[in-house]
């Protein structure tokens, strides 16, 4: 037992001189922080176009009336899909049956003047058509591919300050330990040019919007220095 102990303390002052050999003589990580900040104009001729629907019926096939709903409004927008953001059903004092859904749509520019005379034609008795909002803001497959262009942007970027360093510091080695991205809001521009664009885009010109994309990136890059 007491030989078992002696070798047992044996092996912990090895392990642990080992230990401490290793921490004095292992590399110190030296880094550098820097931010870098990109920019892009995103620009897009669609608008995602909010439309509100409100039927009153003693109808009780629901299926059939949406489908009728949904037909009218892509006749008017030239076949292009709407997607319901919210439907609702409830009962008037009288006891017919009131029905309201909330669509959407992406479409060019092109059309959406023309279009909100289109919806208002539609309204009638027991049913009433209305565009509630026309969000003029890029759209997430636009926004993405600027954003997926911003970062390209700053790899290269850090490449190039990679290889300034180790041009000025032949045995530095420095290499990227860490990008960190964050994306503020977007901004418009010109907030008052945006709300004249907004009134009423002509049918026969190609209008195009733009929003400022920024991305801002937390760099470290870092080298290994031998104690």
């Amino acid at each position: 037992m007491k030989k078992l102990t002696v070798t047992f303390l044996t092996f912990i002052s090895i392990f642990f001189a080992a230990t401490a050999a290793f921490a004095e003589n292992r590399p110190i990580l030296n880094t550098i922080n820097y931010q870098q900040q990109v920019e892009k104009w995103v620009t897009t001729d669609s608008a995602d176009v909010m439309v509100s629907v409100n039927v009153t019926t003693k109808e009780k096939k629901f299926d059939a009336l949406q489908h009728q709903v949904m037909k009218k409004l892509e006749e008017l927008s030239d076949g292009r899909q709407w997607h319901i953001d919210s439907f609702s059903m409830s009962q008037d004092q009288s006891g017919l049956e009131v029905l309201s859904w909330e669509v959407r749509s992406r479409m060019p520019l092109a059309l959406v003047n023309s279009l909100r005379q289109k919806i208002d034609s539609l309204s009638q008795a027991g049913q009433q058509y209305k565009i509630q909002n026309v969000d003029f803001e890029p759209s997430l497959v636009e926004k993405e591919k600027a954003f997926a262009e911003l970062r390209q942007r700053v790899y290269d970027q850090v490449k190039v300050e990679l290889d300034n360093l180790n041009k000025s510091f032949p045995n530095g080695h420095y290499f990227l330990h860490s990008i960190d991205f964050v994306s503020p809001p977007l901004y418009a521009a010109n907030q008052k040019e945006l709300t004249l664009m907004r009134s009423a885009p002509s049918e026969k010109t190609a209008v195009t919007l733009g929003r400022n994309l920024m991305l801002i990136a937390n760099v470290k890059v870092a080298t290994f220095l031998n104690k």
